[in-house]
């Protein structure tokens, strides 16, 4: 009994990683292509595509242009607010 549980349960983990590795791989298929410019920009080895260190460096760079945008739009709401009052 105890080996039918321990071969379902490592049947189930093998069929979930199969499954996983090919999700992984058809979004890797799927994903944009990286702009032009933020390859020219963040591939800092040139080598034509984004590592770790040079994707994050990218995303942290949206992420604050983002957070500006919205500190600017609240700014502004807050001011014509003010002004209807």
């Amino acid at each position: 009994m105890i080996k039918s549980r321990f071969s379902t349960f490592a049947a189930l983990f093998a069929v979930s990683f199969a499954v996983s590795t090919a999700s992984a791989e058809e979004a890797a298929k799927q994903a944009k292509p990286i702009p032009p410019q933020v390859l020219k920009k963040y591939d800092v080895n040139h080598d034509g595509k984004l590592d770790e260190t040079e994707l994050a460096a990218w995303k942290a760079d949206k992420k604050a242009a983002h957070e500006k945008k919205n500190a600017e739009h609240s700014h502004s709401s807050e001011k014509k607010a003010t002004e209807t009052k």
